[in-house]
């Protein structure tokens, strides 16, 4: 499945994302993939982030683990 069909799928939820050069998001909030304006909206470590779509590599969900 194409990445950017996985980010839509993926919105609202925890992701990591890998970044061209090598950078990684190991751990962010998905808030809002914007095709038209071609860029991701995610929140990490407390801040808005805005990434360009072109710049994201591959997306994966983050799976919390459950309090025992």
């Amino acid at each position: 499945m194409e990445c950017r069909q996985r980010l839509r799928e993926l919105q609202g939820r925890i992701v990591g994302l890998a970044l061209a050069g090598g950078e990684r998001i190991d751990e962010c909030h998905l808030i809002s993939v914007a095709l038209r304006r071609r860029n991701v909206w995610a929140f990490e470590n407390g801040r808005d982030v805005f990434i360009p779509l072109e710049t994201i590599r591959d997306c994966w969900e983050v799976v919390q683990p459950r309090a025992a």
